[in-house]
């Protein structure tokens, strides 16, 4: 893997770069959503920070 890496580096390093940095998105996307997810299904055991709609 590390080879075809290196290979694609050196034939096309635009293209590598780009990928790198749309992995390096794609990721840090996926941690917030995690974060997120986690953060929904903990909850707010006091109820303090409930959305309500107010009339």
């Amino acid at each position: 893997m590390d080879r075809a890496r290196a290979e694609d580096d050196a034939g096309w390093p635009a293209v590598a770069a780009w990928e790198r940095a749309q992995a390096q998105r794609t990721y840090a996307a996926r941690c917030a959503v995690a974060q997120a997810e986690e953060f929904v299904e903990q909850g707010d055991p006091l109820g303090q920070n409930d959305v309500r709609c107010r009339r």
